[in-house]
């Protein structure tokens, strides 16, 4: 956690899945995205 930035760790939920879990938010907030145009 002290090796790790802050904001990433946050973003990550401090899971040690830094790719995984920005790929899985940028997929949740495409989605989102669609959702809302349609």
């Amino acid at each position: 956690m002290d090796e790790k930035p802050a904001g990433r760790t946050r973003s990550n939920g401090a899971q040690g899945h830094g790719k995984r879990s920005l790929t899985t938010d940028f997929r949740k907030r495409r989605e989102a995205r669609v959702a809302t145009r349609r």
